[in-house]
């Protein structure tokens, strides 16, 4: 019996209203994401104002969507086309107009490198290695007076600007060096290129590993207000460190993959050991009572995006597409869109929900 069919047997408790309920999902949500694409190709948040540019939203819109079989992004090739012309700078583009400076610049290089490299529009090469020297001076390390011997060495923040140490590192973060390095690789970096080594040394640091660790990672090593979004909690000696946490683990765990990372090392084992210990679809573990877990609601479909792309690298035993399926399903509208159930993270933004269910149901249509 193929994967689908037993998709379709595992879901009744889900409500789903056709046999092959994932698949009708991502059409539904494809469609209502496209009505939103404006003549110019970009896709723009009417609620954020930070988001209203558009560049990561279209570049997001751009990766969940190239994520999907060909069959599914067929009836939107015009408007992929759109999009990937609205990032270039075409005409009616936010960078044509000169609009206010590019938003999340990091994530969007990187999501529109990766999307580029699953599409391989005419060109694409080109454009991609652009791109791939762009995040190349976006990395924190030498050129920008950073060493070795610094929490944030190799990691990616916001990346609107190249700036020398101590500048350069707001929000720094696993989420953000995650998403650069996955794309990198799509783009056929290879694991023992530098930027990838480097950014190998920041992320063992966001990882609690060794005697006193649990296997789990945290958001960054820097000292910073962000660096667990879960809190801190005591080790086993006595002083506080960041709490590990469910989206922080996944990223960790794809981010080593990305570095060629084995998946039997000592380090992924932890993790996933870590994973299977905290599996819970319903909400994002590792967050404990207290000021830190107002923002756990607010993660929960970055979670099925980062979980689901998670486990379908290690490959793990179980119904766990059918777990995630039932977590997710409920989150749609009748409309076709997604929504998160709270504001923290901007996933009750039906333009940041959609692409992240659809990169959380990629892995259930493959």
């Amino acid at each position: 019996m193929n994967r689908r069919c037993l998709l379709a047997l595992l879901l009744p408790a889900c409500s789903a209203p056709t046999a092959d309920p994932p698949r009708a999902a991502a059409e539904r949500a494809l469609a209502f994401l496209f009505a939103q694409q404006d003549a110019a190709g970009g896709f723009h948040s009417a609620q954020y104002g930070v988001l209203r540019r558009g560049d990561s939203l279209t570049a997001t819109v751009l990766l969940a969507t190239a994520e999907l079989p060909a069959e599914l992004q067929r009836p939107h090739a015009a408007g992929l086309t759109r999009a990937l012309q609205f990032l270039a700078g075409g005409a009616g583009s936010a960078a044509a107009r000169g609009d206010a400076p590019i938003d999340y610049p990091c994530y969007t290089a990187a999501h529109r490198l990766h999307a580029l490299a699953l599409l391989r529009p005419p060109d694409w090469r080109a454009e991609a290695d652009l791109l791939l020297l762009q995040l190349q001076r976006m990395q924190l390390y030498e050129p920008q007076g950073w060493n070795s011997g610094d929490p944030s060495y190799g990691g990616f923040g916001l990346g609107d600007r190249e700036q020398s140490k101590p500048l350069g590192a707001e929000m720094l973060g696993l989420s953000t060096t995650t998403a650069v390095l996955e794309a990198a690789r799509a783009a056929g970096m290879p694991q023992d290129a530098p930027l990838l080594q480097r950014a190998r040394v920041f992320v063992e640091r966001c990882q609690n590993f060794g005697d006193d660790g649990d296997g789990g990672f945290c958001f960054t090593p820097a000292p910073d207000f962000r660096a667990s979004k879960a809190g801190t909690e005591p080790g086993a000696d006595g002083r506080e460190r960041y709490r590990s946490y469910g989206t922080a683990t996944c990223d960790g765990i794809r981010a080593l993959l990305a570095c060629g990372v084995p998946v039997d090392a000592e380090r992924l084992q932890a993790a996933r050991t870590w994973l299977a210990r905290h599996r819970d679809f319903a909400r994002v573990p590792g967050f404990a009572a207290g000021e830190p877990a107002r923002l756990e609601p607010g993660l929960r479909l970055y979670w099925l995006a980062t979980l689901a792309r998670t486990l379908a690298m290690l490959d793990l035993p179980g119904d766990w597409r059918a777990e995630l399926w039932c977590q997710l399903a409920p989150r749609q509208r009748a409309d076709g869109a997604f929504a998160g159930v709270a504001d923290t993270m901007k996933e009750d933004d039906p333009l940041v929900a959609t692409p992240l269910a659809l990169l959380a149901l990629a892995p259930l249509l493959r």
